[in-house]
């Protein structure tokens, strides 16, 4: 091990967030075992890593990378000298885009080799620029960014002190330390921290200075947290706003139905964004027409606003301060009225409106308390909610459809569009096995559903008009599915269209294109649109679409009333591209 203390630097490697909360929970540890180069060394860094980074965490110690990766909310690989070969650099890479978090260590010289294979899997993930020094030797590393370079590069510290152009160091002070960590910037194919790779480890023995166990412990929460994650998120929400800021709740728009969530049921929709002041450390947010759910990063679900078919999962028609719904949960989805949690151990929950199957339960009995859904025995990695519908991804290799199926919305054979075709229980969808080991998101709208795969591709089935097949007809639909676009890297697919940012940082719209604002927010075929400035995040609701800058700002396009995109005018016109900005404080 070389003793290089001022030899480290940390790089945030940036993929998407396909709405996947990554929380503390299984934790695999790869550390060599007796095959390193130091295994007494390996060995006192994974047991200190167990104590500082504990949290909530659960540890799996091997020497070796397991063939499936699904049950691991992180991965720390801690081997300084085995190189990442490349069946691993695939399950790594599916891992991140995925959107969990990994953390890889390196080393300074001396070990070429896996120095060489972490370079291909940053290039691989999107890119990075890497610079670690000692005095007298002093190396840089380039791997691809926009082309700008690094002069474009805006750095931020743990403690979230941004420095644009000249970096921050992580350390237990403001300034100093060994460590430095990339977040957003204008990084072209980079907005949010999923992989951090850093070359020396000597900061994570038990024998390090104090200074260099406050960056071990800064690295687990950055890791686990993965910067300051901001953004709006999938929700149906129809004349609400909402958006997560700084692990916070905001809430703006029509609130007239306790969305608010403070202990008040009517809020004034012309009053500014607030703070849902209950909620701290939220790691997801969605919601459906008139109600919202948050997970933290315990993994407690909360609910709250309308509940007339108890989709809020807490008591009472209206519900103004958040329920605690349920807990152990990993992800959350909603369709208009019903809830869905995926729980740490691959259990699905449904809660809410029946009537068209919705809970998959076998019945069309509502219900204001979660409801296992039957997947034959198998375990979900992943949910994604439909209109009227729902999916899940099992780690077996399977999809799971149940709800309306109209239009074969739900991937089999179905109904013409807009005749109900209910399945109460859940199906297997044969035409998606091929892709399941590959899904990292899965969603939809009325009639039609959309994957997107961990190589770029968009995937969409049912409804033609829906999932940009160059067509407004709603005659027209397949449970085949077919490609839509490549290359991207967040999908927002909600009620009867699409929102999508590629790995360029272009955005793309395509969906219904009648009625309402439909005509300007979509496209018959994906459409390209022009936003403001470079984009981090995107989201929106039933009837509109909210992007992110890379600098925080958000805007927001499509049906505009009660004061939900323009928070000047109450029931201004629909807001064309590139959208209106909206004050979140």
């Amino acid at each position: 091990m070389r003793n290089l203390i001022y030899a480290t630097a940390l790089i945030g490697v940036t993929l998407a967030v396909h709405g996947q909360a990554s929380l503390a929970g299984n934790v695999l540890v790869v550390n060599g075992g007796a095959d390193t180069f130091e295994p007494e060394t390996t060995v006192d860094i994974t047991r200190n890593l167990q104590v500082v980074c504990s949290g909530n965490n659960q540890y799996r110690v091997t020497s070796s990378v397991p063939s499936n990766l699904s049950a691991y909310q992180q991965i720390w690989d801690l081997r300084y000298d085995g190189v990442i070969t490349p069946e691993e650099h695939e399950q790594y890479l599916r891992f991140l885009r995925s959107g969990k978090r990994m953390f890889v260590m390196g080393e300074n010289g001396g070990f070429q080799g896996r120095n060489n294979s972490v370079i291909d899997l940053i290039e691989a993930a999107g890119g990075g620029l890497m610079t670690f020094a000692k005095p007298g030797n002093i190396q840089t590393i380039h791997a691809p960014f926009d082309e700008g370079g690094a002069t474009l590069v805006s750095y931020r510290n743990v403690g979230g002190v941004v420095s644009p152009g000249t970096g921050a160091f992580i350390s237990s002070g403001a300034r100093g330390g060994t460590g430095v960590s990339w977040d957003t910037g204008t990084l072209e194919y980079a907005p949010r921290g999923l992989l951090t790779v850093m070359f020396d480890v000597n900061f994570m023995e038990s024998k390090a200075s104090v200074a260099e166990s406050q960056i071990l412990q800064n690295l687990c929460a950055y890791v686990d947290q993965g910067g300051d994650q901001t953004g709006t998120l999938s929700t149906t929400l129809i004349t609400t706003g909402a958006a997560v800021r700084g692990k916070n709740v905001y809430v703006w728009g029509f609130r007239g139905s306790s969305q608010q969530g403070n202990g008040r049921m009517v809020v004034d929709s012309r009053q500014p964004a607030a703070r849902v002041e209950s909620l701290s450390d939220i790691r997801q947010m969605t919601g459906g027409a008139y109600h919202l759910l948050a997970l933290d990063g315990d993994g407690s679900v909360y609910g709250w606003g309308q509940s007339g078919y108890g989709e809020t999962g807490c008591p009472g028609f209206y519900v103004s301060t958040p329920c605690k719904v349920m807990s152990n949960a990993v992800q959350v989805a909603a369709g208009e009225y019903t809830s869905f949690a995926l729980t740490a151990d691959g259990g699905v929950y449904a809660w809410g409106h029946n009537l068209y199957g919705q809970l998959g339960s076998g019945n069309r009995k509502n219900s204001n308390t979660p409801l296992r859904v039957d997947l034959g025995g198998e375990r979900a990695r992943l949910i994604g909610a439909a209109y009227e519908g729902a999916f899940a991804v099992t780690e077996e290799g399977h999809v799971w459809a149940w709800g309306d199926n109209e239009a074969s919305g739900l991937g089999v054979q179905g109904s013409n569009y807009g005749v109900q075709r209910i399945v109460d229980r859940p199906i297997r969808v044969p035409n998606l096995e091929q892709y399941a080991g590959d899904i990292v998101h899965i969603a939809g709208g009325n009639g039609w559903g959309e994957v997107l795969l961990a190589d770029g591709r968009v995937l969409g089935w049912g409804l033609s008009a829906s999932i940009g097949m160059g067509t407004h007809s709603t005659a027209s639909s397949s449970p085949m599915p077919r490609v839509i676009m490549d290359n991207v890297r967040q999908l927002f697919a909600r009620y009867v269209g699409s929102f999508a940012l590629t790995n360029g940082g272009n955005l793309y719209t395509w969906g219904q294109t009648g009625g309402s604002a439909f005509s300007m927010v979509y496209g018959e075929s994906p459409t390209l649109r022009q936003p403001v400035s470079a984009v981090s995040t995107i989201g929106g609701g039933k009837e509109h679409l909210f992007y992110e800058t890379e600098d925080g700002k958000l805007f927001g396009v499509g049906y505009n009333d009660l004061y939900k995109l323009n928070q000047a005018k109450c029931c201004a016109p629909s807001i064309g591209w590139p959208g209106q900005e909206i004050r979140v404080d």
